[in-house]
């Protein structure tokens, strides 16, 4: 465990994510890190900052090291100096919420521009494409800025106590995260989405851990 413990803090891109999920009646919080080679999964009786520190392995990041999650605010903390990276199949969900409940077109007009713009990159990529020209990556942050200017604009007009407060939320942060959600449009080497780490955590969901028990889950640490 120590070995792969090693072998994280080496990658240069990293996905994690956790949930919760109940072993012996009790609710608990469920932690993965890794890649597309290895997993790393570690429990605990919260979800909170004092047990990723006690994890280990964000704190040991360099500023080299990209790291992929679910808007996890709690990365962006002082004391970690990687580069975050946002899951845009969450911002899409998030971009039709709020489509369908305020009827407003902007958010689903930024979400076909994410899809539209992946499938580009998709194709580039199985052409042998290591990145889009330099016109294309402009006409895209244009779109981005005019349709997040929209937005803002939709949102502050929006007075529901329902989808107003969700609406402006996710408009601001856009803006203050735009960097982190779309790095991967500028360096193909990105990934677009979170997903490894929900599917690493997605079976576990359904299982009842036993209290006391300790050992390998997959390739990672379980201890509980």
């Amino acid at each position: 465990m120590s070995d792969l413990f090693q072998a994280l803090l080496t990658r240069t891109l990293l996905y994690w994510d956790d949930t919760v999920v109940m072993a012996d009646k009790k609710r608990i919080c469920l932690r993965f890190y890794g890649d597309e080679g290895m997993a790393y999964y570690v429990a605990h009786d919260k979800k909170d900052m004092e047990s990723i520190v006690e994890d280990g392995i964000l704190d040991a990041l360099t500023n080299e090291a990209r790291v992929m999650h679910d808007h996890n605010s709690i990365n962006y903390n002082d004391r970690f100096c990687f580069l975050n990276l946002e899951c845009n199949a969450h911002l899409q969900r998030d971009l039709q919420k709020t489509a369908d409940e305020t009827g407003h077109a902007k958010p689903k007009e930024l979400k076909e521009l994410i899809s539209a713009t992946i499938k580009d990159r998709n194709d580039l990529i199985s052409a042998g494409g290591i990145s889009f020209e330099d016109s294309y990556v402009e006409d895209f942050e244009q779109k981005l800025t005019d349709i997040l200017g929209g937005m803002e604009k939709d949102a502050a007009e929006n007075k529901s106590i329902y989808s107003g407060p969700f609406e402006r939320a996710l408009v601001k942060r856009l803006h203050k995260y735009r960097e982190n959600y779309f790095a991967w449009v500028r360096d193909f080497t990105i990934p677009t989405t979170n997903n490894l780490a929900e599917r690493a955590l997605r079976g576990v969901k359904t299982n009842i851990f036993r209290p006391r028990q300790e050992g390998l889950f997959g390739m990672g640490k379980f201890k509980l």
